[in-house]
């Protein structure tokens, strides 16, 4: 369990002159018992919250709740050999003053940015961070994209150059790239 306080105190809906207070991120390892433990005996969350963030659903979606926002997102993550990717669940919780971020996983994109915060480089807000890991995931895909085609267009010059078919283990590769893309 990390927990992180924003450098700044502004968030998108003050001013200079009317500045929010300083919001907390919490980040939680779904399979870390302290973590476990503190989302459901002190974070102050209600049951249903708790069960969203430590059961992610297999979409993603969000939902208010009060004055708080649960969001749960999948981002594309590393898997084995560079051209293959898995899909990591994280839940988010969003609150005033503090964001409770919960990953089922390793979450690249939450790491990378604790890691920057840590370095006094990172997201200063919450929605920084929700920013912040967003573009992350983009730019994940982006490589991801990048990489299906360059494979596509070798399998193709390859295809074109003899006359037997591609190997079939490759376009199951190729398919099962897609599909997680």
């Amino acid at each position: 369990m990390r927990i992180i306080e924003f450098r700044s105190p502004l968030s998108p809906d003050s001013t200079v002159s009317n500045a929010a207070p300083l919001e907390t991120w919490v980040d939680i390892d779904a399979a870390d018992a302290e973590g476990r433990r503190w989302l459901t005996c002190e974070s102050g969350l209600s049951e249903e919250v708790v069960e969203r963030l430590l059961q992610p659903p297999l979409t993603s979606y969000w939902r208010r709740f009060g004055q708080g926002l649960y969001l749960h997102a999948r981002a594309p993550v590393p898997a084995g050999d560079s051209s293959a990717i898995g899909i990591v669940d994280f839940g988010l919780w969003l609150e005033p003053g503090r964001i409770i971020t919960v990953g089922h996983g390793k979450v690249p994109a939450l790491a990378r940015a604790a890691e920057a915060c840590s370095r006094g480089e990172g997201p200063a807000s919450s929605w920084e961070l929700i920013a912040f890991v967003l573009a992350e995931g983009l730019s994940r895909m982006e490589q991801i994209l990048h990489d299906l085609t360059a494979t596509i267009d070798q399998l193709e010059d390859e295809v074109l150059s003899r006359e037997s078919d591609p190997p079939s283990h490759r376009l199951t590769e190729l398919q099962k790239q897609l599909v997680y893309a």
